[in-house]
């Protein structure tokens, strides 16, 4: 009898502390910049797992996580933040900004390239000044004619066909 309870003491104990490793529901909000506004699909992964998620359009998110867990965020042009959990449910992260890691990005079709030079094929920059002093308020406009042998247009205002 007294070997029964012992054995039904330490089983209670042990799910008791394996309850406390099991994973909790981690919320918050990302925010970033130099106005401190919502980031949109940060990523937010548990670190050392495949656990994550990203935020949503107003900067929040929900992972699940252990105690003692680490939150890694990360996002294109910020600092990559590492943040420990601890027994907090809700961890609110503002990143900073890492204008340094951002030395050239060219935007395609195929996706976004970090070296324009490791393309294959022909690229053309367009600079700040030649948008900025052409004030359409249509950027389409704006571009027209900037970029030789090419022709922009808008949705419906190309020829039929």
């Amino acid at each position: 009898m007294k070997k029964t309870l012992h054995f039904i003491l330490l089983m209670a104990v042990g799910v008791l502390m394996s309850s406390l490793a099991m994973a909790q529901k981690i919320s918050g909000k990302v925010t970033g910049g130099r106005d401190g506004s919502s980031l949109p699909g940060v990523s937010v992964q548990v670190k050392g797992t495949n656990t994550g998620t990203s935020s949503n359009a107003d900067g929040n998110y929900t992972v699940n996580a252990s105690s003692g867990a680490t939150l890694v965020f990360s996002y294109i042009g910020f600092s990559t933040k590492e943040v420990r959990v601890g027994n907090q449910t809700i961890v609110d992260v503002s990143l900073d900004e890492d204008v340094s890691s951002l030395q050239e990005v060219v935007v395609t079709a195929l996706g976004i390239k970090k070296d324009a030079k490791k393309l294959g094929y022909a690229t053309t920059t367009v600079n700040a000044a030649a948008i900025t002093e052409n004030r359409s308020p249509n950027f389409m406009n704006t571009l027209q004619g900037k970029i030789a042998g090419v022709n922009i247009s808008g949705l419906g205002t190309g020829p039929a066909g």
